[in-house]
């Protein structure tokens, strides 16, 4: 969990805005399958603790359109991603493919591991 961004649990209730309803009998059959989409999200509120004076956004997802499942990814899209992640973080991008990331990995690392 994010310790700086909550993520609200309600999604968009239309079919126009939100395309992972269309998804539900595949989410059933085969909910293990990484997926990939696009989000268009929002902050619904903000929150302050008066405790610790931390200030807590707790994003809502506005739209979603799944694209595809994660191992027959776009390689524009993939590449857009990877722009995007050096952009924010300075550092050579975790290889699309890879979801989940050990804490002790350094993923540059795995940039040079997947490039040999």
């Amino acid at each position: 969990m994010s310790a700086f961004v909550r993520l609200s649990s309600k999604l968009p209730g239309d079919v126009e805005t939100n395309g992972v309803d269309a998804l539900a009998d595949a989410l059933v059959k085969d909910p293990a399958r990484i997926r990939y989409g696009v989000v268009w999200f929002d902050a619904a509120k903000v929150t302050e603790d008066t405790d610790s004076g931390d200030v807590i956004p707790t994003m809502r997802v506005r739209r979603i359109e799944p694209i595809g499942d994660a191992d027959a990814v776009l390689p524009e899209l993939a590449t857009i991603v990877e722009d995007a992640v050096r952009a924010r973080t300075g550092r050579s991008p975790i290889p699309f493919a890879i979801v989940e990331v050990d804490d002790d990995v350094d993923p540059d690392q795995l940039s040079l591991i997947e490039e040999t």
